[in-house]
């Protein structure tokens, strides 16, 4: 079993990672930072001047459900329908349409979904979110994140051992795209040429299927076991942070989505703020309220349950408020970390923190990227 001990090692301080830049210190001058929009395809726009964002308007509920986000269970199947019982709005009709984009394992696959999958869609709602035109959905999606073992290039499957000591079978065919680490040179390779040696820090997005194993379209190979002892532990614990505390800082890194929130769980709940993966919920790595630090980005504030956070999906140039749920231990997956920008792959940003699924795909971004680059403001 992986101790805590061994995830501190990790998120102590792999990597200082220094803020893109602080506001300036007079509130009425013009708070800006010079970031890359990595959307931008003219050289000469390659910087772009950020404003401090504004706050969330005064009516803003960071509890609201998202109507565009359905996520439940498929109940009926019909040429032209989907019925879903979602925890969070109840049964929800999904119109389809020639439009209509659906992933279990690979896009546009309607005709393998069934009665009992679980779906997590995205759409225009109409009658109050009981119906949906359905845009886009994802069946059976999964994203892990643990140890390697017996990760070989000569065998089709691998265990992965959680942060809870559980195993899951892992299984990869020669459409898998392995992502190697981007501390020795960016490779994305397919699972029939891989060649490794050694037992890797890893997330993995994949498909659940029949006999609910795991196929994996996508894995990230980010820190070899190995190296994670060797890093420094020395950041002391903050207990002084307050909801309202604003740091006035811009970060860039990488942002992941995670899907353990049911509404009353996560570990800001007990303080009166339960994750819910149908809002624009965070999870953040450093928590004065439950005293956790799984960081190697050893500059980020610590921040307490309920804080507001300013993010920016770096590869879309879009943005949204999001509230502290929970605490991240997405450095797990090593420091620095590999991503996808719009379908293409980068490398060397450290991990920020991890949103909903509903807060990623608002974002633009598809959850079977698992991870995308971005900007912060907290």
């Amino acid at each position: 079993m992986l101790s805590r001990r061994f995830f501190l090692k990790v998120a102590s301080g792999l990597l200082a990672f220094v803020p893109a830049a602080k506001v300036l210190a007079n509130p009425n001058a013009p708070n800006r930072v010079f970031l890359p929009l990595v959307s931008s395809s003219n050289a000469d726009e390659a910087n772009a001047a950020l404003d401090a964002p504004p706050p969330p308007s005064p009516d803003w509920d960071p509890d609201t459900i998202v109507p565009n986000s359905v996520i439940g269970t498929i109940q009926k199947i019909s040429e032209d329908q989907i019925v879903v019982d979602s925890a969070a709005q109840g049964l929800v009709k999904l119109n389809l349409s020639a439009t209509t984009k659906l992933w279990k394992g690979d896009w546009d696959k309607k005709y393998l979904a069934k009665v009992g999958d679980e779906i997590y869609a995205w759409g225009q709602p109409q009658a109050d979110g009981k119906i949906v035109a359905l845009e886009k959905a994802w069946v059976n999606i999964v994203s892990l994140s643990g140890e390697t073992q017996n990760l070989v290039h000569s065998t089709s499957g691998f265990n992965l051992l959680n942060p809870n000591g559980d195993k899951t079978y892992i299984t990869f065919d020669q459409n898998t795209e392995f992502v190697l680490p981007s501390d020795t040179y960016l490779t994305v390779a397919q699972g029939n040429s891989l060649q490794i040696k050694g037992e890797y820090i890893s997330q993995v997005i994949g498909v659940r299927l029949e006999d609910s194993a795991i196929l994996a379209t996508r894995v990230f190979l980010d820190k070899p076991i190995q190296d994670t002892d060797k890093q420094p532990n020395g950041e002391a614990l903050v207990t002084s942070a307050s909801p309202n505390q604003i740091q006035a800082a811009f970060y860039a890194g990488t942002l992941a989505w995670f899907s353990i929130c049911n509404g009353s769980n996560g570990s800001c709940a007990s303080y009166g703020y339960p994750c819910n993966n149908n809002s624009n919920h965070v999870a953040w790595p450093k928590l004065s309220t439950t005293s956790c630090n799984y960081t190697c980005v050893s500059s980020l504030p610590w921040l307490a349950c309920g804080a507001q956070v300013w993010v920016r999906n770096d590869c879309f140039n879009t943005s949204l408020y999001g509230q502290v749920r929970t605490c991240s231990s997405m450095s797990q997956g090593g420091c620095p970390t590999n991503y996808y920008c719009n379908g293409t792959p980068g490398s060397g940003l450290k991990p920020m923190l991890e949103l909903t699924s509903t807060m990623f795909v608002a974002l633009g971004d598809n959850l079977n990227d698992g991870r995308e680059r971005g900007t912060i403001y907290a």
